[in-house]
């Protein structure tokens, strides 16, 4: 208010670290100081233009070294030696092995045919041939027929 104008600007160079820019630009705004807090914003803009510019190239250098694990890992062949030290207590076949009950169409607890096949029927391939008896045996009823309602 008192036509020092140029005192601004000394005061935004001294304080620099000290003001933020949208005090300075109200400022500037309410008093028309804006000629001589070009400087200021200018060095501002420098400032923030080189903090962007740093930030971009380490995430894109960051980007670049993934990329390449990405590709050495892809690339890699897999090797049965390092998953066997990988997991201790394992020996390779059973590495090899699907665990049991895994195997498809079988769940646990159902019957095998002979060989080792998957069965379907609970039953087959055992002692009785798969032939419905009931417990205690079937006192002469024929359990098979069917003789009509009631």
């Amino acid at each position: 208010e008192n036509k020092n104008k140029e005192f601004f600007t000394v005061a935004l160079y001294t304080c620099y670290d000290l003001i933020r820019p949208d005090v300075v630009l109200e400022l500037s705004w309410r008093f028309q100081l804006f000629e001589y807090s070009i400087p200021y914003f200018v060095q501002i803009l420098k400032e923030l233009t080189h903090r962007v510019e740093t930030v971009q190239k380490k995430h894109e250098d960051r980007e670049k070294k993934e990329e390449k694990q990405a590709q050495q890992q892809m690339n890699q062949p897999l090797d049965i030696g390092e998953m066997v030290m990988m997991m201790p207590g394992l020996n390779q076949m059973q590495m090899l092995m699907p665990p049991p009950g895994s195997m498809p169409g079988v769940l646990p607890g159902m019957n095998t045919m002979p060989g080792g096949m998957p069965g379907g029927m609970p039953g087959y391939g055992q002692p009785g041939g798969g032939i419905y008896q009931p417990m205690g045996g079937n006192n002469g009823m024929n359990y098979n027929t069917y003789q009509g309602p009631y």
